[in-house]
């Protein structure tokens, strides 16, 4: 179970079917979604020459965004009161996290959704 207003790691998991998300805190990883609302997000890489390994290598987990976890009963609220921008994320193609309008780097975020769909972000700072 997560601890309320901590905040969490969270990535894609490369081992379970379709689209999941690892929800990790304190290091251990408390949960696995399909969805998950994070606030007052930072985005999380590995430096160039991890990118590298992974771009020739196996897939390993070499990105994630840290915030605090929002229930879902408190997402639909925070979703219609932002715009939000879809982020590019594979490693393969881009260094860290790139947002599909601008192409700028994206350092941070007011909220952050993941879904099946992708990475969307609001409130982003390039």
């Amino acid at each position: 179970m997560l601890e309320e207003r901590q905040r969490v790691n969270v990535y894609r998991n490369l081992r379970k079917v379709g689209i999941q998300y690892s929800v990790a805190q304190d290091g251990t990883v408390r949960q696995y979604e399909h969805e998950v609302m994070l606030k007052g997000v930072r985005f999380k890489h590995a430096n160039p020459d991890q990118l590298n390994a992974v771009r020739s290598g196996p897939r390993q987990v070499c990105q994630w965004v840290s915030g605090v976890y929002i229930p879902r009963e408190e997402r639909d609220g925070v979703r219609d009161q932002c715009f939000w921008t879809k982020i590019n994320s594979d490693p393969k193609k881009v260094n860290g996290f790139v947002s599909s309008v601008t192409g700028g780097q994206i350092k941070s975020a007011k909220f952050v959704e993941l879904t099946a769909a992708g990475l969307f972000a609001a409130g982003i700072e390039e």
